[in-house]
């Protein structure tokens, strides 16, 4: 458990265990496993709901079932937001409450990928290749950076935007204020 000075946000990250299993989840939750699923798809897919459920569980609230929405966006009890982000063997969910937080998002990657010019291209601004080119950030760092900004973006507006809209080197890495800023000069 990541223990925050606020009481009304809560983060909780799950790593792989031979616990974390499909009877943690909800029978409202199973529905959403698909057959095709690989192994490691529905590990990562479990491990996402229990971060999810201890972050309720941390946040005093009751944990009730996390749906999945229409774009696939977790459906979070009627005053709480949310994000839910897994890769591997490991899943974070963040949750707040909606007096306080109109959006939030996480995202998990792993630094070690690497990503062709081609590909980092599809998703960077000329300034985020720029920074790429003086390895000021990684094509990971920023795509992870977009993906977060991406889920607080659609929790806040339900609106889906264009990862190319999105300038993360003007983001502070510990000011949401300034993402908050970014995201309505940029998107709103």
């Amino acid at each position: 458990m990541l223990v925050l000075p606020f009481s009304d946000i809560a983060v909780e990250i799950v790593e792989d265990s031979p616990f974390a299993t499909s009877d943690n989840l909800f029978n409202e939750e199973k529905i959403f496993i698909k057959r095709e699923w690989s192994e490691i798809r529905l590990k990562t897919y479990i491990l996402g709901r229990c971060a999810a459920h201890r972050a309720l569980q941390t946040l005093q609230k009751e944990i009730v079932p996390i749906l999945k929405g229409r774009d696939g966006e977790p459906i979070w009890p009627f005053d709480i937001v949310g994000s839910i982000s897994h890769k591997d063997a490991i899943a974070v969910a963040a949750v707040g409450k909606k007096k306080r937080y109109k959006g939030i998002g996480v995202d998990i990657e792993d630094q070690t990928t690497i990503l062709s010019k081609k590909e980092y291209s599809l998703f960077c601004t000329p300034q985020e290749i720029a920074c790429i080119d003086k390895k000021e950030f990684s094509p990971i760092d920023i795509f992870s950076r977009k993906e977060a900004i991406l889920k607080a973006y659609y929790t806040a507006y339900s609106k889906l935007c264009n990862w190319i809209d999105i300038d993360t080197i003007n983001v502070s890495k510990a000011s949401n204020v300034t993402i908050i800023c970014m995201l309505k000069k940029i998107l709103l």
